[in-house]
């Protein structure tokens, strides 16, 4: 076949590639494809019922046609496109590029995990600050307190010991009964003390 459409009428000399290729997805629906071809041909043959026959390249035995007869009872497949060499390599490199993202994402997570710690550490350091501060002041309060309550007691003494030490002799009659009153007042809550 090959003979008979090379101008130079030279045989086919890769044979072995052949045998390899014809296997391929690629090669064997072609081969339907041509089996398709083949038949219709000769349908049309029968129907215009031409008893003469042509010579052409598909007449002649070949391996082709064998395998194109074996071929037609199978149903077609649709070609199935082998992958090419730039498209596996992109797609190697953005599995690659997919790990370095996967692996910049982990780092930063890592980070922000180790930031968000951090930030936890502080804001605990910062409320034991403030629970400290909050105790001395709550000292501080007590202090002033007792500081208070000591000079309201000192200021009470001075009041009361001045109203013991009234001269009864220069009083009148209702300033001394009130005076008095007063100092017996003050003997009771001293003595209940």
């Amino acid at each position: 076949m090959y003979t008979a459409l090379d101008k130079d009428k030279k045989s086919f000399t890769l044979i072995h590639c052949y045998d390899i290729l014809k296997k391929e997805d690629k090669w064997a629906a072609r081969r339907v494809e041509l089996a398709k071809l083949e038949k219709e041909q000769k349908k049309k043959e029968k129907n215009s019922k031409k008893r003469t026959k042509t010579s052409s390249p598909r007449d002649e035995e070949s391996p082709i046609n064998e395998v194109a007869i074996d071929v037609d009872d199978e149903p077609a497949e649709p070609r199935k496109k082998t992958e090419g060499i730039k498209k596996s390599k992109q797609n190697l490199r953005r599995g690659e590029a997919a790990v370095l993202y996967l692996e910049a994402i982990e780092k930063m997570w890592a980070k922000k995990e180790f930031m968000d710690k951090e930030k936890e550490k502080a804001r605990e350091e910062r409320f034991k600050q403030t629970i400290e501060v909050d105790k001395a002041a709550v000292e501080v309060d007590k202090e002033r307190a007792a500081t208070e309550a000591k000079l309201a007691e000192a200021k009470l003494m001075k009041e009361e010991k001045e109203i013991m030490q009234v001269d009864k002799s220069k009083l009148h009659s209702m300033q001394l009964q009130y005076c008095e009153m007063m100092q017996k007042k003050i003997i009771a809550r001293r003595m209940n003390n």
